[in-house]
């Protein structure tokens, strides 16, 4: 028999609508651009019942099958089915008590996702942003700023947070408008059931660990940026 051919495919976390994209005109040769116009659908959004204007956030990192060239509305509705069934069955009933929307939620969980590196301190990361939003502090969150700019990950310069956009929160209070990518799992549960904590800061160790050092107020965030920045002094001399 001829069979079908199919091919497996890993979508990692913290991926953006045209990540994803891109990923499936490589591996499964659907086009990348008939996949982002389907993500932009009302149809679709309104099927999966999604706040406009993009399904952003909503597609599911994980493994999956797919048959070469399939079509992009079974594949991005393949992805969006996953989530929401993951949300129903992992997640929705704990979030009821946070008082959040499951947007805002995923909304959140996308800026973890792009702030940490250790699933042990997604959750502290987590705490941190939703005790700034409990006091009515801006997020100050560099990959919202980056994700105005067109999503490249890059460091963010002093100028980059002059930007005039709902997703720059150094200028806005706040959640952004959506999510800023597709959070995994861990980085949506670890909004939900955050680690209680005084601290409203945090900022990059710099020495390779991929930690993050935590403060309770702007004095010590300083020494810690002090430290961040000699860190990175070191490990960038030859």
């Amino acid at each position: 028999g001829s069979g079908v051919l199919t091919v497996r495919v890993t979508f990692p976390e913290g991926s953006s609508i045209r990540r994803f994209a891109s990923i499936i005109e490589q591996q499964v040769m659907t086009d990348s651009a008939e996949v982002i116009r389907v993500t932009s659908s009302d149809s679709l959004r309104e099927a999966f019942t999604i706040p406009p204007s993009s399904v952003e956030g909503y597609l599911m990192p994980d493994t999956y099958e797919f048959y070469y060239q399939q079509p992009a509305r079974e594949i991005v509705e393949r992805l969006l089915r996953r989530q929401r069934t993951l949300w129903e069955e992992r997640c929705a009933n704990d979030a009821r008590a946070l008082r959040m929307s499951k947007h805002e939620i995923l909304t959140l969980a996308s800026i973890v996702e792009k702030e940490a590196s250790r699933d042990e301190e997604r959750g502290l990361i987590a705490g941190v942003y939703l005790n700034r939003l409990q006091r009515g502090m801006k997020l100050a969150a560099d990959p919202t700023v980056q994700y105005a700019l067109g999503g490249e990950a890059r460091r963010v310069l002093y100028k980059d947070l002059e930007i005039d956009s709902r997703y720059n929160t150094y200028r806005h209070a706040g959640l952004p408008p959506g999510p800023i990518c597709s959070p995994g799992l861990q980085s949506i549960l670890a909004v939900i059931h955050p680690v209680q904590s005084s601290f409203l800061f945090f900022c990059a160790r710099g020495d390779g660990s991929n930690r993050h050092s935590f403060a309770t107020s702007a004095t010590e965030h300083e020494r810690n940026v002090a430290v961040y920045r000699r860190n990175r002094m070191r490990t960038t001399l030859p």
